[in-house]
């Protein structure tokens, strides 16, 4: 889920100005790790990192090339890599390509190839500070303050017109998203094409001293860096520039845009920074769980992640914090939230643990109703929320029953027409007849009349945990006491198959296929569809302790609110599993570290929905604490 922004500009040399704002601590949306000597990591000064298809991470530093895999580092011993790390790439058939004081190296058929002796030589002295192959083949190395091309099996140096080929600054490689070759010194930055070098227009006029850093865009162009600005380079048009901080002034920057259009700029001394989109500048140093302030490289990987490679610091990983958790900042009074519904697009309605109904209006939760005590109780603890096609809002209340409000006029139900004082579960199903699940059983109103279920329904004496509806129309009631019900006519049956019985079902949730998915008091996971079933046990992936809630995203992965966490499980594993490809989910256990502030979900008889996906593509999942 991706915030785009539109920036504007004018043509010729006008640009955006975004000045920075006061830098806050980007630790409230990232998770930071380190690795370093006593986590496993032998090198600690790191020039560059990659990841390769295969999920791999490569590491380039002060030792040598090292290979990580999540857990363990490895090590890479190849005489071609001697001599320390100093460049990567990753070239498009999936080559890594290697630069180094001793010349370049390429990993190709599972062993390195060397390009440095011989007749191959590729230069008298030097370092290979930056490496790449073009979306087109081509093969160029900045070698110190010369630029080589590989030409079949050696590397040739390639004549630059001034100001390029000056010994007192390193020359830099890169390729930008639109597979254009730019060159970049400390003193010019400019366009290459095979032999052709076009220089920056007004580079002058905009970078002031040095260039610092150089990176690029992710829709195109190049940012510049100098000692006070980032500057947008973009089709010959100055775009926009960053305003540096103060504190983060006149450093060297390792800058990186990720896929969020999020812009990296790590100094060498100074720590990170983070330029959001919208114009929100954070930062990440010492103080925030860096080991040093020097930033040396930046990688996004596959996931997301961010990684920062420094010079003595190790390896940092900056792991998006998946939650963003609403209490009492946001509004929420009561910190424990029972059950959410959204009210309309963007708009939602949680019931709390002791404060009633609160209204969340986009930014913050408000209670629902000046009036909404009255009649109820002083505190009312809420278990379920649905609405109407008429607008009315149904609460389920715990010792009170069911209250439903029109406006601001807030109405109580004789307990006697649903035959209870708590009501756990509500659904307003396809035909705008409203289901209600209590602690003594279930009921229905429809047409400005209640219905009680009984046993002769088919429906004993049970708390409802959960209500569902399938695509075809038909009513799922969920219970510890009487496991997996369904409506069939008239009356409610329970679902087992020889051999396969389901126990107590603590949740449920229809998928956009149209299956039926529940979850039970033995910690299984059980798919419904058309008459067919399968049972997904704890055995084949961390499934979580006790499922309260079941929600899938707009993937089609499954997420698991459970009493120890949320846990996400691909939807191609889940297929995978149902098919016999595979005997293994591929489950992800998300907890505080993800920004979770209780790991304790809520549902189960409790609340319901108390986990939903809401129609802009969110989960959300109500929680001990927000």
């Amino acid at each position: 889920m991706v915030n785009r922004f539109i920036i504007l500009a004018a043509i010729l040399f006008a640009c955006c100005v975004c000045p920075a704002g006061p830098t806050q601590s980007l630790t409230k949306d990232y998770q930071i790790k380190v690795w370093g000597n006593e986590e496993g990591l032998g090198d600690i000064i790191i020039y560059r990192i990659l990841q390769t298809p295969e999920g791999f991470l490569w590491i380039g530093g002060s030792a040598g090339l090292t290979r990580f895999d999540g857990v363990n580092f490895v090590l890479q011993r190849d005489v071609a890599l001697e001599g320390g790390i100093t460049s990567l790439d990753l070239g498009p058939n999936g080559h890594i390509w290697a630069g180094n004081p001793r010349g370049a190296a390429l990993w190709t058929k599972g062993k390195w190839r060397r390009y440095a002796t011989g007749n191959q030589t590729l230069w008298q002295g030097g370092t290979v500070r930056s490496i790449l192959e073009s979306s087109a083949g081509d093969v160029l190395a900045g070698v110190d303050y010369h630029l080589f091309s590989l030409k079949e099996t050696n590397l040739v140096e390639i004549k630059l017109p001034a100001p390029f080929g000056d010994a007192n600054t390193a020359l830099t490689c890169l390729q930008d998203r639109n597979a254009n070759l730019w060159l970049k010194t400390e003193t010019a930055v400019a366009e290459y094409d095979h032999g052709e070098v076009t220089p920056i227009p007004g580079l002058k006029d905009h970078i002031n001293g040095q260039v610092l850093g150089c990176a690029p865009a992710h829709a195109g162009g190049l940012w510049i860096a100098d000692a006070t600005n980032i500057w947008l380079y973009r089709e010959s048009t100055w775009v926009k520039h960053l305003e540096r901080p103060d504190g983060f002034q006149d450093d060297y920057l390792a800058l990186f845009e990720d896929s969020h259009e999020n812009l990296w700029a790590g100094g060498y001394t100074q720590g990170l920074l983070l330029f959001r989109p919208a114009g929100q500048v954070l930062k990440c140093t010492t103080e925030d769980g860096l080991v040093n302030n020097s930033v040396t490289t930046i990688l996004e990987d596959s996931e997301g992640n961010i990684w920062l490679g420094s010079n003595g610091g190790g390896l940092a990983r900056l792991r998006p914090r998946t939650f963003k958790v609403f209490a009492e900042e946001a509004g929420i009074t009561q910190g424990i939230i029972n059950t959410i519904r959204e009210e309309r697009p963007g708009r939602f309605l949680a019931g709390t643990h002791g404060s009633g109904v609160a209204r969340f209006d986009g930014a913050k939760f408000a209670p629902f109703g000046k009036d909404w005590h009255s009649g109820v109780n002083e505190f009312p603890t809420i278990f379920a929320i649905e609405t109407d096609s008429s607008g009315a809002l149904w609460a389920g209340v715990y010792g009170t029953g069911l209250i439903r409000a029109v406006g601001q006029t807030v109405t109580k139900i004789d307990p006697q027409e649903i035959g209870a004082w708590t009501v756990s579960a509500l659904h307003n199903d396809s035909t705008n007849r409203l289901w209600i699940g209590t602690w003594h059983g279930l009921a229905s109103y429809y047409d400005g009349k209640f219905t009680r279920y009984t046993e002769k329904e088919g429906v004993p004496p049970l708390v409802a945990d959960a209500i569902v509806e399938d695509k075809t129309g038909r009513i799922y009631l969920a219970s510890v006491q009487a496991g997996l019900l369904r409506l069939e006519g008239e009356k409610f049956v329970r679902m087992e198959w020889p051999g396969a019985k389901i126990g107590g079902v603590l949740s449920l949730m229809c998928d956009h296929e149209g299956a039926i998915w529940a979850s039970d008091v033995d910690n299984n996971l059980w798919w419904l569809r058309d008459g067919r079933h399968f049972r997904f046990t704890p055995q084949l992936g961390q499934l979580g302790d006790g499922i309260l809630s079941i929600v899938e995203d707009d993937s089609g992965d499954v997420w698991l609110g459970a009493q120890n966490g949320v846990v996400r499980i691909s939807r191609s594993s889940l297929d995978n599993v149902s098919l016999g490809k595979t005997n293994h989910l591929d489950c992800r256990l998300l907890d505080r570290s993800d920004g979770l502030r209780s790991t304790v979900l809520r549902g189960g008889g409790s609340g319901f929905p108390s986990g939903l996906r809401a129609s802009d593509g969110r989960l959300w999942f109500c929680t001990l604490k927000g």
